[in-house]
């Protein structure tokens, strides 16, 4: 009896779960997987947000370094040096003489002369302002009877910190007496940008032709966005700074222009020893005001590179971005499109593939009633007029190319007025939306804003944007 009474409370003790109990416990267990799968990409995208704003707060910390401070030691400089023979009395026979040409202007040195009178006749030439004389006096060489010369020009000013070309500075001897000349660049001048530069570029505006104000009807005209045009032996190279044309009221032909080479732009830099970058960046600028003003504005897309771009094995992103150790099939851009202005998204390079670039659209914006409203958080995306369209060379893009562009929800767009905004699709409200190419914005148009119109500079009527989404947009404005 006491057997049978234990073997039964061992069968009890060593009862398994039920087929109940165990569907309970697998269903809690999904439930609390399931809860932490939809927790952790929440986890990883705010990670990944909070990393891009730190690296995107100290990239922008790095542009602002990099274009609008100015830097010492940015001058030009060049030294020439010449000897003028005397005649058997030592005196310098008359009629010797040294024509000085900087870019394609030129001053006239009588000879005998000394450094006081070398700079007064450069300074007599007006379009040599902020060109600088110093120097001694000549010294005699009575051995060879003869007055050596030296002095320096030094560029300063507006046309400091030009990459001035070698050959733009000569110096030729007029006479017969005038020999031994040397010209030699001592000083290459910085190719920085800063405040100074994008003063003295807003202020070479002169109406239809001028750079800052591109599709301009009015030399009064003021706002349009101006994106700096690539350097044609290396299209992801951008210039800033002054094209000169034939009318610029300062005809001094010398390069003003300061190139941005592509590893320039791109963060962290290529000497921060990590593997590659995680931005690239653009810039397009804007004058602020009509007529002379120095006032400019300068919108900057910082962009994050490809996340689809291959490398090869044991091989690095500054590898293929600069082209060392890769085949031409393997280099790749940060940012990329192709013809169509359509975003790869892998980097692609080469036929049918270009560097990604800012573009400027025609919009409209009018305050047109939507259900009993007036709602002024909308943009029309239009194709014309073609003026206030910019598009790099070997891209076309069509009227829906440029919807689908400034239609991603998040995308940046910079309006001609200096008005940021986040696109948040495309505008529901609105019968065929799509086919007539409307999208919502936010924050809306400011009040007192007036909708587009023609014959109005001050209306909305082009905006900035580029064919990846922007992981951020920066607005400054330079005033010297």
């Amino acid at each position: 009896m006491r057997a049978s009474k234990h073997n039964k409370l061992w069968r009890d003790s060593a009862r398994g779960f039920t087929l109940v109990e165990v569907l309970m416990s697998v269903l809690i267990l999904s439930i609390g997987l399931l809860g932490l799968g939809a927790v952790l990409p929440v986890v990883v995208n705010q990670q990944r947000q909070s990393s891009e704003r730190t690296f995107s707060t100290l990239a922008n910390s790095a542009i602002d370094g990099l274009l609008f401070t100015d830097r010492v030691g940015a001058d030009a400089r060049f030294r020439l040096t010449f000897a003028v023979e005397r005649d058997a009395n030592g005196i310098v026979p008359l009629g010797q003489s040294v024509l000085l040409r900087i870019g394609n202007q030129s001053v006239t040195l009588v000879m005998p002369t000394n450094a006081g009178a070398i700079a007064a006749a450069v300074a007599a030439v007006p379009e040599f302002a902020g060109v600088l004389v110093s120097g001694s006096d000549p010294v005699i060489d009575g051995v060879n009877n003869r007055q050596d010369y030296s002095f320096d020009l030094t560029f300063t000013g507006p046309l400091g910190g030009a990459v001035i070309p070698e050959n733009s500075v000569t110096a030729t001897g007029q006479g017969g007496s005038v020999s031994n000349m040397q010209n030699r660049r001592i000083l290459a001048g910085v190719a920085t940008a800063g405040a100074e530069l994008w003063g003295n570029w807003g202020m070479q505006t002169t109406g239809v032709a001028s750079d800052l104000i591109p599709g301009a009807v009015t030399e009064s005209d003021a706002g349009l966005w101006l994106i700096p045009e690539p350097d044609q032996a290396d299209v992801a190279t951008i210039q800033l700074g002054v094209r000169q044309p034939a009318s610029a009221t300062v005809p001094v032909t010398l390069d003003r222009r300061v190139a941005l080479p592509l590893l320039d732009r791109v963060y962290p830099t290529v000497d921060s020893g990590m593997s590659g970058p995680q931005f690239v960046w653009d810039v397009a600028v804007r004058r602020l005001s009509p007529g002379a003003s120095r006032t400019v504005q300068v919108a900057t897309f910082l962009r994050r590179i490809d996340p689809k771009t291959r490398i090869p094995a044991n091989q690095s992103l500054w590898q293929v971005y600069m082209g060392r150790g890769v085949t031409p099939e393997e280099e790749k851009w940060p940012v990329s499109v192709d013809a169509a202005g359509r975003a790869t998204f892998d980097g692609r390079r080469g036929t049918g593939a270009l560097y990604s670039r800012p573009i400027a659209v025609p919009v409209v914006f009018n305050d047109a009633t939507i259900d009993g409203r007036q709602p002024r958080d909308r943009f029309q995306i239009e194709a014309t007029p073609t003026q206030f369209l910019s598009v790099q060379p070997g891209v076309t893009i069509d009227a829906a190319g440029l919807f689908a562009i400034a239609a991603q929800p998040g995308q940046q767009l910079v309006d001609n007025l200096g008005n940021i905004y986040t696109v948040v699709g495309v505008d529901d409200r609105v019968n065929n939306a799509v086919l007539n190419r409307w999208i919502r914005v936010t924050p809306p148009v400011p009040a007192g804003i007036r909708p587009t119109s023609a014959a109005d500079e001050r209306t909305i009527r082009q905006v900035l944007m580029t064919p990846q989404v922007p992981a951020r947009v920066i607005l400054t404005t330079v005033n010297p």
